[in-house]
């Protein structure tokens, strides 16, 4: 946030929080789905994607609290929760996952597809993803499918695309830009290599490299801009890094198996794509 601080979505006790840069915390707002991540709009709101109900449980393990579909939804100034784009094409139900603006103003949001699927089998096996793009009006399009669990997702240094995380095959992928949405995907780099890793949310530094949460594997790996693994940060066993952010200097984890945010010393600066959103 502008004034330095954090605001994350604690999905266990189903709030958003804020917490300040002498660690003071509040909440910002009571979540009515399950916000699996929120992002600073160009109007100074925050913008989440709402899975639809999947929470994880005070006592560990992931699980449906609800039978609702995922949306994008709006928080303003005051903590007042609406549903800013709900009209999501293709069979739901939808499990938005991450978000990011660009400089235009667009929000491009991953939607994990039904992952409810890998805890209930009843539920049918699992079909896959999708990437949407939403206007400023909160028109949405369905412009990428992703068949591998497609999860973070941030902008590329040079604004020319988005990197997504796809956690299946634990790997990120650069998607270009086009006149129709995103072009062909290309493989920005393969971190099977990096035993259990599955890659969550990212995000970009101001010299093009990429610092990516493994959920599994209870690490934060450090990409350079030609993708290549750099560095290996571990995290406590079973705390199970979700989604990170960069300020000048810092570094703060969610770590959706330990229930914690987590933030240390880094020789970092975030990239700033979309102005006035740093």
């Amino acid at each position: 946030m502008p004034d330095g601080s954090v605001c994350f979505s604690d999905q266990t006790h189903a709030v958003v929080r804020r917490t300040s840069a002498n660690r003071a915390t509040e909440v910002v707002c009571t979540v009515p789905g399950s916000f699996n991540a929120v992002a600073l709009g160009p109007d100074g709101a925050l913008y989440a994607a709402d899975n639809g109900g999947m929470r994880p449980g005070l006592a560990g393990g992931w699980g449906p609290v609800g039978s609702g579909d995922g949306h994008v939804a709006r928080v303003d100034s005051e903590g007042a929760v609406s549903r800013w784009a709900d009209a999501l094409a293709g069979p739901g139900p939808h499990r938005l996952n991450d978000l990011c603006f660009d400089r235009a103003g667009r929000l491009w949001v991953t939607d994990s597809g039904n992952w409810d699927a890998m805890f209930d089998e009843a539920g049918g096996p699992y079909r896959g993803g999708a990437i949407f793009v939403c206007d400023p009006d909160g028109s949405s399009t369905r412009v990428a499918e992703v068949a591998d669990f497609p999860n973070g997702i941030a902008p590329r240094l040079d604004a020319s695309g988005l990197i997504v995380a796809h956690t299946i095959t634990s790997s990120l992928w650069v998607y270009p830009f086009s006149d129709d949405g995103l072009g062909t995907a290309e493989l920005f780099v393969d971190l099977s290599g990096i035993a259990q890793f599955a890659p969550d949310g990212l995000a970009v530094l101001d010299d093009g490299s990429v610092v990516v949460a493994g959920n599994h594997a209870d690490s934060v790996a450090v990409v350079s801009p030609d993708g290549t693994v750099v560095d290996l940060l571990s995290t406590p066993f079973g705390w199970g890094p979700t989604n990170l952010a960069v300020a000048p200097g810092r570094l703060w984890v969610t770590m959706g198996s330990g229930g914690r945010l987590c933030s240390l010393d880094v020789p970092w600066d975030p990239a700033v794509v979309v102005p006035g959103l740093a």
